[in-house]
């Protein structure tokens, strides 16, 4: 399993060959989740083990970080909704959700 730890401004950001846990994403303001997952997603793209592993888009990667936010702020479940991960594998069901509640 391929395990890579990459700062972005502060925040621990474990890459696996499945997915991206964004530690603590929820003090991430909403505004700044685009630039932040740009900056990410460059970093990615020069680490050689990780550069063609993820699929999704950055939009669908931002829906669903917003949609984590949203959930933190409303204290539901906090114990999963204070970091993010951006599973490549992600269940269609919860894609759509995350469609839905990541809209601004």
């Amino acid at each position: 399993m391929i395990r890579v730890i990459i700062d972005i401004e502060g925040h621990m950001c474990i890459c696996t060959d499945t997915y991206v846990t964004i530690v603590d994403s929820n003090k991430v303001p909403d505004n700044d989740i685009p630039r932040f997952i740009s900056k990410l997603r460059k970093k990615i793209s020069e680490t050689t083990k990780l550069k063609d592993l993820y699929k999704r888009s950055e939009e669908s990667w931002i829906k669903e970080w917003r949609a984590h936010n949203k959930l933190y702020k409303m204290n539901m479940f906090i114990n999963h909704t204070k970091d993010v991960d951006l599973d490549e594998n992600e269940n269609i069901i919860r894609l759509l959700v995350y469609q839905i509640l990541g809209r601004r």
